[in-house]
């Protein structure tokens, strides 16, 4: 299942706070607008899928040093996290 696989990948690549460790890396940047959307209700609702404290914690820390993902949430109504919330 898709949780499986992820459980899989957090304990193989998120073995400090980012995927390279304390540092970003670029695919940081390419994991984390993907696990976002998972994360949303939206889909759990749709698919039954919910992420593990883990990926919630890496995507918060994500954001929380990279200013510009900000546009993940909130983009004028286009962001992942805005769209996914309108097919509520």
């Amino acid at each position: 299942t898709y949780t499986e696989k992820l459980d899989t990948w957090v304990a193989h690549f998120l073995k400090g706070k980012f995927v390279g460790g304390n540092e970003l890396t670029i695919a940081d940047f390419k994991a984390v607008p993907l696990l976002i959307a998972a994360m949303q209700p939206a889909v759990e609702a749709k698919i039954g899928l919910t992420v593990s404290d883990r990926v919630k914690q890496y995507v918060k820390d994500f954001c929380d040093v990279v200013p510009s993902s900000s546009m993940l949430s909130q983009a004028n109504g286009y962001s992942i996290v805005e769209y996914l919330a309108g097919k509520m």
